[in-house]
């Protein structure tokens, strides 16, 4: 029974990827979209880590005592979720109209334009990332930070895109990416930052030239250029411990003397158990524990207010689990990802897994429904591609947490490359091509009257 139910989940999995291919295929949805990173971070930890937790029975340090009963809960509650999600995205309602209603960047720099505004990120990002001792201000600019450096690659990725065999660009590139990644790394313990750049660098090259590419040549190129970011994550997830910050320096030295390609490969594949977790959260709720009804949605919200101005300031999942489950083996600062079904069943059960589903969609929607009536703008275009490795975690959870995230770096991206921009066309610095310049057609956003899920 445990292998049926890890074969339909992994059948969803390629049912949607399947899904991915077809609308970019028909021209309804571009293959690298808000909608298909978070769809792609779904299939991770939401779909092949809980059926390799139940092929397997490693359920990490939460034991689900009937693996059959919450695995086929599960299957159950994610068949309900998708379609949902689809739904909504698709429908759009308000959604596409606060898009259009999104400050405009017409035009864009030329070439020597746009690598100069990269040269700016990269520097801008640096004294963001540092600890200002300041409530709020700290956490703002340090998501920001890593949504500039995101930006500095997007930039290059949209310039070197078009240029692929140039050698310049080539190395302008590279020094520019690896410039940005030893900032993100700075003090950090998790990937995202570093998977953000990644997915920020092929997000601008797609949208500069390569969603034009017939399908199997824009697959290769996806491939080929994953593949360094992919193996470097993988070590870096190797030699990570929870609770211990490292100089980029300091990360970079753990990697050259212990970095284990194998472990962090397979740490990457089971999606920090985030499936097992869902599992033990389905279990355990409502039975042993209260349902903390539509947590999420409410934690979207104060996820912002430090707890130095408000002292009784709930507790997410995430990091309350070690008491729930009574871990005591790992430090004080270590959460996990709940996932975002996992989320539904311990904040209200079905009616809170029906909510999330629409929300999501919409919520997801918005910055697709941007990108798409922006396209005059490609620097909006890149912006919205400044927090993938939020967007990406999505899935996993704390999904509010990283939802707000998401939010706090495109805001704050978007008012320094208006502020950025403004100054240098004001003084002559850079010239901005004028719109009708950029000759480009997006994707019609699907509709429920012309797709289905």
């Amino acid at each position: 029974m445990l292998f049926l139910i890890s074969a339909y989940l992994l059948a969803i999995a390629v049912w949607l990827i399947y899904v991915m291919i077809r609308d970019h295929v028909r021209g309804t949805c571009e293959f690298l979209s808000i909608r298909n990173i978070v769809v792609g971070g779904f299939i991770l930890f939401q779909l092949t880590s809980p059926a390799i937790a139940l092929t397997t029975g490693d359920y990490g340090r939460r034991p689900v005592e009937d693996p059959i009963a919450a695995g086929l809960e599960f299957a159950v509650m994610v068949t309900i979720f998708l379609p949902l999600f689809f739904w909504a995205y698709r429908k759009g309602w308000i959604v596409d109209w606060l898009a259009s209603k999104m400050p405009e960047q017409r035009g864009t720099p030329g070439v020597a334009g746009m690598l100069a505004l990269s040269v700016i990120a990269t520097i801008v990002a640096v004294p963001l990332r540092l600890n200002v001792p300041i409530p709020l201000v700290s956490v703002v600019a340090g998501h920001v930070s890593v949504g500039m450096a995101s930006l500095a690659c997007g930039i290059v990725g949209w310039v070197w895109g078009r240029r692929l065999l140039n050698p310049g660009f080539l190395f302008f590139s590279v020094v520019i990416v690896c410039a940005n990644a030893l900032t993100v790394m700075t003090g950090a313990f998790g990937r995202r930052g570093l998977v953000a750049i990644a997915c920020a660098l092929l997000w601008g090259m797609y949208y500069s030239s390569w969603r034009h590419l017939a399908l199997s040549a824009l697959m290769h190129r996806l491939a080929l250029l994953s593949i360094v970011p992919i193996l470097f994550i993988a070590m870096f997830s190797s030699v990570r411990e929870s609770g211990k910050t490292r100089s980029a320096l300091g990360h970079l030295r753990e990697i050259a003397s212990g970095a284990r390609l194998a472990d962090g490969l397979s740490r990457l594949a089971h999606g920090q158990d985030c499936g097992a977790i869902s599992m033990w959260l389905i279990e355990t709720h409502p039975e042993d524990f209260e349902y903390r009804h539509l947590m999420t949605i409410k934690w979207f919200f104060i996820y912002a207010v430090p707890r130095s101005m408000w002292e009784s300031k709930p507790v997410p999942i995430s990091v309350d689990w070690k008491k729930m489950a009574n871990v005591t083996t790992v430090g004080k600062d270590h959460n996990v990802g709940p996932g975002i079904i996992g989320s539904a069943a311990a904040e209200g059960g079905l009616y809170a897994l029906l909510i999330y589903g629409i929300v999501g969609g919409l919520f997801i929607r918005f910055f697709d429904a941007t990108v798409a009536h922006r396209w005059s703008s490609p620097l909006i275009i890149l912006t919205m591609g400044c927090a993938l490795g939020q967007m990406l975690a999505m899935p996993r959870g704390e999904t509010a947490s990283f939802a707000a995230v998401a939010v706090i770096t495109i805001t704050g991206v978007l008012l320094l490359v208006f502020l950025t921009t403004r100054f240098l066309e004001a003084t002559g610095l850079v010239q901005m091509m004028v719109e009708e310049e950029y000759e480009d057609e997006p994707f019609e956003l699907e509709h429920a009257e012309t797709a289905s899920w």
